[in-house]
């Protein structure tokens, strides 16, 4: 059955409308999904007690990069998630790799936990923010590394592991 049916993870997904397009893009690749598969990976990556584990499993899903299952820890993690796009490392002036590796995101969930609590607001909340500002800011400029300066040390930690 895949996502298709009223499972939790897809009736989550359809409340997310900043990330509609990244859903609809990968929708056709979920399904191929079996729910049983779905429900067990899903049920590993937000059990593991290893954060490589954690994110590395949910690309496993068939339609799920890097980018979706950052949403799906996000949403569904008890621990704060960071959303991996273009807007929100666009918006603290951070350039995005390309490929994805662990080590870039294991640097780039400290950052962003660093920055909520450093704000006292929640992941959700700085996610949306840094998504609004990207969106007022970026205009059709590149998807890479611009927007407002950040303390020295964050970015030269985000950078050199």
């Amino acid at each position: 059955m895949g996502l298709d049916g009223p499972s939790p993870l897809r009736r989550r997904a359809q409340c997310w409308p900043t990330h509609a397009k990244t859903v609809a893009t990968s929708a056709g690749h979920v399904r191929k999904n079996s729910e049983a598969y779905v429900a067990e990976i899903t049920s590993f990556a937000l059990a593991a007690q290893c954060e490589r584990s954690r994110i590395e499993s949910l690309t496993l899903l068939d339609g799920v990069g890097w980018p979706m299952a950052s949403v799906i820890l996000h949403a569904f993690h008890a621990d704060p998630y960071p959303i991996l796009d273009y807007r929100a490392p666009w918006s603290v002036s951070l350039p995005m790799p390309a490929p994805y590796s662990f080590a870039f995101w294991q640097r780039y969930v400290a950052f962003f936990r660093d920055i909520a609590a450093t704000a006292g607001v929640d992941m959700r909340a700085l996610d949306r923010a840094l998504w609004q500002y990207s969106k007022e800011n970026q205009l059709n400029q590149p998807r890479t590394g611009h927007g407002r300066d950040i303390a020295e040390g964050r970015e030269r930690r985000l950078a050199n592991p």
